[in-house]
């Protein structure tokens, strides 16, 4: 048999032998339930005012960007004119 797959903490791995279907002996078998978080309407709202938030931040550096490459004339134009 194989041994189990856990390792501790020092480095070590468990001596015991594993149940073939998850590689881990009976000791450091842990099932556990998923908790799911609560479906929150504020949280939906709260990260899609973040992400516009975001959006809007990095939006503006490349409008100006634009802006000041095709919609202004050059520098040397400005001082001739």
């Amino acid at each position: 048999m194989a041994r189990c797959l856990h390792m501790y903490k020092s480095g070590f791995q468990c001596i015991d032998d594993s149940i073939e279907p998850t590689g881990f002996c009976e000791a450091h078998q842990n099932i556990l339930e998923f908790e799911k978080l609560q479906e929150s309407p504020w949280r939906k709202v709260f990260f899609r005012v973040v992400a516009l938030v975001l959006l809007i931040l990095f939006l503006i550096p490349f409008v100006w960007t634009l802006k000041g490459l095709y919609m202004e004339p050059p520098a040397k134009a400005q001082e001739v004119w």
